[in-house]
């Protein structure tokens, strides 16, 4: 029996199917936004390290802490700067934290009392919110981005 030469593609028919779908790919993947993405990663790591510095101020070393500036923050262990995390571009951390410190005491309740840390995106004005509960200490973060982010 003789096989009919028409029952599949030819290689020059696969080789311009999967080069437009590269040419495809290449203009559609640029363009999706990365934003929400980086933001919930950025709050994430803050809210580790807020949950580190407690529990290092609860077994080892009362003296860690975190300060807050606008675009970074600081984890110190008493005066020496352990590690500087820089947000990324178009990022910005508003915070209610007095001296915009974070520290434990031994038995994990914040020494300055609790607040709420912010990290907002300034164009879409989305943001993340992690709170230290004054009287616990407990650290919450939704996994969730939230909307419109109003500066009051």
């Amino acid at each position: 029996m003789k096989r009919d030469s028409k029952g599949g593609f030819t290689l020059v028919e696969l080789i311009v199917v999967i080069g437009f779908l590269g040419l495809l790919f290449s203009i559609v993947l640029p363009r999706i936004d990365k934003s929400p993405y980086i933001l919930l990663y950025s709050a994430k790591t803050l809210r580790d390290d807020i949950r580190c510095i407690r529990y290092t101020a609860m077994t080892e070393n009362p003296g860690a802490r975190i300060v807050l500036d606008k675009y970074s923050y600081k984890i110190l262990n008493g005066t020496k700067i352990v590690s500087t995390v820089n947000l990324n571009n178009g990022f910005y951390i508003k915070q209610n934290f007095s001296r915009s410190s974070i520290a434990f005491d031994y038995k994990g309740t914040p020494v300055h009392g609790g607040g709420t840390v912010s990290i907002v995106d300034e164009n879409s004005k989305k943001y993340c919110e992690i709170t230290v509960v004054p009287d616990t200490g407990r650290i919450l973060m939704k996994d969730t981005i939230l909307k419109g982010y109003n500066s009051k």
